[in-house]
Parts: C-alpha cells; structure tokens; sequence
C-alpha cells in the first residue's frame, strides 16, 4: 500500500492529489485507512490516529491540472499539536515569489533511493510561474532552488517520489501557517523544481464539502 501524504483543511476531509488516489475503485475506499498525526510510519505513536475512509472525490476537471482529490473519513480529527487545521489562502492569490515556504513528506530524498521513514521537511522559495522549471505550467506553485548546490556541495532539497499529495504551507505574518499547495509533480527526481496544484484556484471546491459538522 503506498503512503499517502495528505493535507487536512476540515475535521471530516482531508485534501491529496488526485493522481495518488485516481485507481481506488468505489468499493475499494472502506479498505483503505488514513493516518493523522504520524511522524514515523515504523512506529506504533501514541500521536497517530486512525480513520477509514468514507468517500473519494477527485475534482471534475483533473487532467493535465487540477490534480486534486478530496477524502472523506470516519472522524472528525482529533486537533493537536501534531494535527490542526490550515490557515486558507485567498481565492486567485498566489504566494509572492521568493518566499520561502515549507514542503514535508515521506519520499525519496535521492533518487534511486527509497522512501523515509520518518518525516522529512524543508524550506524552499516560490519562484515566478509559468516556469520552465515546472514545465511552463501557467497554474501551477513552483518551488526549489533548480540545480544548483549549497555550501556543503550537497544537491539542494526538493520534491520526490513518495512525496505526491503532500502540502506546501507558508507562514504569514502572523506567524500562522498558509496552506498554498498539493504536491503534484516533480521537474526531476529529487532535484530541480516541484510543482503544486495551487490551493487558491479550488477554494470554492474544497469549501463545497464543508458541512455543519465541521
């Protein structure tokens, strides 16, 4: 089963990419789980809560855009210090470019390599969009440093295999944290750029599933 990283806007749903769910059947969803709070899959964590999953919508219009799915799950979630709720953008407002923003996930960190165990984070800027570094996608949020190195002569980090769905937030001035982006693809395996389905192009449908239990 591969590991899904997910974004949680409701209580009830939590948002993936619609290319990591696009192949579960309707009647496949009640086997499948969703783990929140989790911090090493290894490990049994008294922090990880576990839900089955009720119901799959992928967005009407997912093709080469739009890679993004809702799910529904047997909760609602527990709030936490490991599990809370996103700050929303705007409708149409996309991070400025060069703000540095922080990606999270599970995936390769080198490719060929293999998938972490633990969680993995780093902090990347936005660039200007449409860029060549994500395939001059007009919608897209592109990130990453491109190919160059940092001063250790190590690869700077970025997007991989295993990442897919997983979020990109941005702290606001607040000091609160912005949901901006899904995880959809990569220019190259572990290096380059990443792009992100942009959270603000789908405010109206992520909210469409809002209902009065959240």
């Amino acid at each position: 089963m591969p590991f899904l990283i997910i974004s949680i806007p409701l209580k009830f749903q939590a948002v993936t990419a619609a290319h990591c769910v696009d192949f579960i059947k309707p009647h496949q969803v009640p086997y499948w789980l969703i783990k929140l709070g989790a911090h090493d899959h290894r490990q049994v964590e008294a922090s990880t809560q576990t839900y089955n999953l009720k119901r799959i919508i992928i967005h009407p219009k997912y093709f080469l855009n739009a890679d993004i799915a809702m799910v529904e799950f047997y909760g609602p979630a527990k709030l936490n210090s490991r599990v809370a709720l996103p700050c929303l953008p705007k409708k149409g407002e996309y991070p400025a470019p060069g703000k540095k923003c922080v990606v999270a996930g599970w995936g390769y960190t080198k490719y060929p390599g293999g998938v972490y165990h633990t969680l993995q984070q780093a902090e990347l800027p936005v660039v200007k969009s449409p860029h060549k570094g994500c395939h001059n996608n007009k919608e897209a949020v592109c990130v990453g440093y491109g190919h160059g190195k940092m001063s250790d002569g190590k690869q700077y980090p970025n997007g991989c295999r295993g990442d897919s769905g997983g979020p990109l937030v941005c702290r606001r001035s607040d000091g609160r944290y912005q949901w901006e982006g899904v995880l959809s693809f990569v220019y190259s395996y572990c290096h380059s750029y990443t792009a992100y389905t942009p959270v603000n192009q789908y405010i109206d449908w992520i909210q469409s599933f809002i209902t009065s239990k959240n």
